[in-house]
């Protein structure tokens, strides 16, 4: 399997790490959170040419908890392209899919394979990708980008940005690892969003904590003994990731502390700048703009299609409403 996703994408995975690639394609092949996942390949004349991996979590939509799965790292072998193996995975995957019906959000894509199929009225939902450099140039040059509003508001934003604002009685501090008090704050936040993927203690241990999934850190906020926000983030090279976020709904003013404690993070471990998603619309938007990030590109988030009947119609129903809040971070799929 190994062999095939690196023959497919070049150099797998793409991010640094402190183990082999193949320890990570074990770690992401794991089970996680109680989840036994299986994963798909196809063989011919006994060698694997196409792999496929499901990546699996829970997930809450209208206060109901399905399973959410989806493929990751669908290669093909370049020397067995064009002969519709791909689309033979995908079709593969559906009556399995069919008689055990779940939620199915996923990312668009990257395999060239994919990008080709046509998935007729697929529900979609728009992804905003934010950035915020840490060089001055490199900042003005983004918000300039992203237009007139943005690039007034940038002095303004960028002075804020470098204020390490602090809130009275809360505290902000790295930390070593998701206690229970993750938990807790799971428990408290999960029904402020129509939809929002698990983010339990253990699903987040398995998800940042083991060395095979990369190399991440945590900024905690803390309101005495309670966990009121979290940040979780990643470089690799000078590329740094805001790849999972949570807050408190009594704690509003924990999120922008929880955001600037991150950047700082990245910034002192040599990142050049820091990107994260999260949906259009999303409550946090305004608090990403004041500290200085940029809406600079856009992902597609699908939910499935009506027509194929594989998704529960609540969940589509839910999903495909413009007025739902989602909460949806890198953290949720396998972009490590």
């Amino acid at each position: 399997m190994l062999q095939v996703l690196r023959a497919a994408y070049g150099e797998w995975p793409s991010v640094d790490l402190d183990t082999t690639p193949l320890e990570h394609l074990r770690w992401k092949m794991s089970a996680r959170d109680g989840l036994e996942p299986e994963h798909l390949v196809i063989l011919v004349d006994d060698q694997i040419v196409v792999t496929r991996l499901r990546w699996q979590n829970r997930i809450q939509v209208g206060g109901r908890t399905y399973l959410n799965e989806t493929g990751a790292d669908l290669a093909v072998h370049p020397d067995f392209r064009g002969r519709g193996l791909a689309r033979l995975m995908v079709d593969t995957w559906v009556p399995e899919f069919r008689a055990d019906p779940k939620a199915s959000l996923s990312m668009r894509s990257t395999a060239p394979e994919v990008q080709t199929m046509d998935f007729p009225d697929e529900i979609v939902r728009p992804i905003n990708t934010w950035h915020r450099p840490f060089r001055w140039r490199a900042y003005l040059g983004v918000h300039r980008r992203a237009g007139l509003g943005a690039l007034l508001r940038a002095p303004a934003s960028w002075r804020w940005a470098i204020r390490h604002p602090r809130a009275e009685g809360l505290e902000l501090r790295e930390l070593e690892s998701f206690d229970q008090r993750f938990d807790r704050l799971w428990e408290s936040a999960r029904n402020a969003f129509d939809v929002i993927p698990f983010r339990t203690a253990a699903y987040l241990a398995w998800r940042f904590a083991r060395p095979e999934a990369g190399n991440a850190s945590i900024v905690g906020v803390s309101a005495g003994e309670d966990l009121v926000a979290y940040a979780v983030v990643k470089r690799s090279g000078d590329v740094g990731q805001l790849q999972d976020l949570l807050w408190h709904p009594d704690h509003p003013q924990a999120l922008p502390l929880a955001i600037e404690g991150a950047a700082h993070l990245l910034r002192s471990q040599g990142a050049s700048g820091v990107t994260c998603w999260l949906p259009e619309r999303h409550p946090a938007e305004q608090i990403l703009r004041r500290a200085g990030f940029a809406a600079v590109g856009r992902q597609s988030l699908l939910a499935g299609s009506p027509s194929e009947g594989l998704t529960p119609a609540e969940v589509l129903q839910i999903v495909g409403d413009e007025s739902s809040s989602m909460h949806i971070t890198m953290s949720d799929f396998d972009w490590v």
